[in-house]
């Protein structure tokens, strides 16, 4: 689920007493964390139910960051796996830059659309960052069209 956080999954349980979610987060060492049980009374899921499980997730976040568990990264901490935790800092790397262009330049949101060739709401999205909604190959292609260059570095891992 996404919207709550990355790497937090749900189970969906149908029964003759009716729908319900848990969900949860299972990549961290050795544990799965409920984040929250539910019964579903309607199509949509409540806000109030997604913001109590972003709430936890954060608070649970901020916990294994207190603990013993050591990460190379934040992104490490977030992801499952090496490949998705890099895409994280690829992109995070990516959108940083953009947004420093956008207040060097001085530019409003619609100046900055215009010159990245995508829309004001995926600026702002930008703006607040919203790793979730752009690709490596999105962020590429607004850095050129704002006549930015992007130079890949490879280096062994630590």
């Amino acid at each position: 689920m996404a919207t709550v956080g990355p790497g937090v999954k749900e189970i969906r349980v149908k029964d003759e007493a009716g729908i319900f979610r848990v969900m949860y987060v299972g990549k961290f060492a050795d544990a799965i964390y409920v984040l929250h049980c539910l019964q579903k009374k309607s199509q949509q899921t409540s806000h109030l139910d997604i913001d109590l499980a972003k709430t936890r997730y954060k608070e649970l976040l901020k916990d294994l960051m207190m603990s013993n568990e050591k990460f190379t990264s934040i992104w490490d901490a977030l992801e499952d796996t090496p490949e998705a935790a890099e895409n994280l800092k690829v992109r995070s790397s990516l959108m940083m830059a953009l947004k420093d262009h956008i207040e060097k330049t001085g530019w409003t949101q619609a100046q900055a659309a215009k010159a990245f060739q995508v829309t004001q709401p995926r600026i702002s999205d930008l703006l607040r960052g919203k790793l979730g909604v752009f690709s490596i190959d999105t962020l590429i292609n607004m850095t050129a069209h704002a006549g930015m260059r992007v130079e890949v570095r490879i280096l062994e891992a630590a």
